[in-house]
């Protein structure tokens, strides 16, 4: 049985402008994980806020390889 509207997470259509190389980023991350580039950017969408929430409150983003860790630096 499908759930009344008032149940349902209110949804916004939302069209934007991107350059060739942000759609093509999109487009593979996509594919990659079988996703459609909505579910993507939703994804990156959270990424960024969840980012930016750790940032604010003085956390630091670090990348570690091969034993060595990195700061990132976030420029906007």
């Amino acid at each position: 049985m499908a759930s009344a509207p008032q149940d349902r997470p209110r949804q916004t259509r939302l069209n934007i402008n991107i350059n060739a190389q942000t759609e093509a980023a999109l487009r593979r991350y996509a594919a990659k994980h079988e996703l459609t580039v909505t579910e993507v950017v939703r994804r990156f969408v959270g990424m960024a806020d969840s980012i930016e929430a750790w940032r604010d409150t003085g956390h630091e983003i670090l990348v570690r390889k091969n034993g060595s860790v990195e700061r990132v630096a976030w420029v906007y």
